[in-house]
């Protein structure tokens, strides 16, 4: 029954994320995977392999891998380093879903760090799915891979249209973090300006990609964008609230204080936890330990007010 209800919670939370076409399937050839020239991993063991075949056969089973309950398998994987990319490049190459496994996935490749994972990557910013291209740019400046950069550029100037600010932030954040330049001026003062900051447009906008703008405010720690994720923890879908709180505790951003203790009685137990934590991690301040605590201290330093209000129906 639980996994019933977090079944049907996922799909309501995230059927508004616009379903584009299907991308053409890739050739053989263009989906093969090799290491790099020159280097040669280390064999892993049988035993090894047989727990990663598991994971990625576990990964995409939405009982163990979900928004809702998180994503155990995507860890394990993480856990298994250079071994586990190959088959990681190939389940994400033999598939044009946006199922959230493969998405977890291609965040796996950029955490691992392994240049192997590059050129696939590459391949994906030019995806027709909007969350893979995005995870895609973010997982080549995790990488750290600057010869991207070119590459990220175009996928700026490929996404102009204003309904799709999250694929122009993406590949932003990643020129940012790998320290580029773009049209002549560094990409961090290009991303200040590509983030929505007016109400009458965030509202409406597509809860997965107010998600992802949120962690995307994170991801570069863009404290002139913190605005969008004020609104966002007050947002009427949880995944909003829940990215936005997480970036507000990321930033201890003091101005998110009244935002955090008014989402203390958030509809959601789980918001209510994290929000609980996020007042914690703003403050640095681990003594108090109960929304009523927060609430009285709150309320003592007049820190209540019109950010404190509830999320919006």
């Amino acid at each position: 029954m639980l996994w019933t209800v977090t079944a049907t919670l996922l799909g309501t939370a995230w059927a508004c994320t616009p379903e584009p076409p299907t991308e053409p399937p890739r050739s053989t050839q263009e989906e093969a995977v090799q290491a790099p020239q020159g280097q040669r991993a280390e064999a892993p063991t049988p035993a090894t392999m047989i727990a990663i075949t598991e994971a990625l056969t576990a990964i995409k089973d939405r009982q163990q891998c979900n928004r809702i309950m998180g994503c155990k398998p995507s860890l394990e994987l993480q856990q298994h380093g250079a071994a586990a990319v190959a088959p990681i490049l190939r389940a994400v190459t033999e598939t044009t879903t946006d199922r959230y496994w493969r998405v977890r996935l291609i965040e796996v490749l950029g955490q691992l760090k392994d240049e192997r994972a590059v050129p696939v990557l590459e391949r994906l910013l030019s995806s027709s799915r909007w969350e893979v291209r995005c995870r895609s740019a973010i997982g080549l400046a995790r990488l750290g891979s600057k010869a991207s950069a070119p590459r990220l550029e175009r996928m700026v100037e490929e996404h102009p249209d204003p309904d799709d600010p999250v694929s122009r932030v993406a590949a932003l954040v990643a020129l940012d973090r790998l320290g580029a330049n773009y049209g002549g001026a560094p990409a961090r003062e290009r991303l200040a300006l590509a983030f929505p900051t007016n109400p009458e447009v965030l509202g409406p906008l597509n809860p997965g990609y107010y998600s992802f703008l949120a962690e995307a405010i994170r991801e570069s720690r863009l404290t002139s964008a913190i605005e969008v994720v004020r609104l966002g923890a007050r947002h009427r879908d949880r995944f909003v609230r829940e990215a936005s709180l997480r970036t507000l505790g990321a930033l201890q951003d003091t101005g998110g204080i009244a935002i955090a203790v008014g989402r203390l009685d958030d509809p959601l137990p789980a918001i209510g936890r994290l929000a609980l934590a996020t007042l914690q991690q703003i403050t640095g301040s681990h003594t108090l330990s109960t929304p009523e605590q927060w609430k009285a201290w709150c309320e003592k330093r007049g820190c209540r007010g019109p950010r404190a209000a509830q999320t919006p129906p």
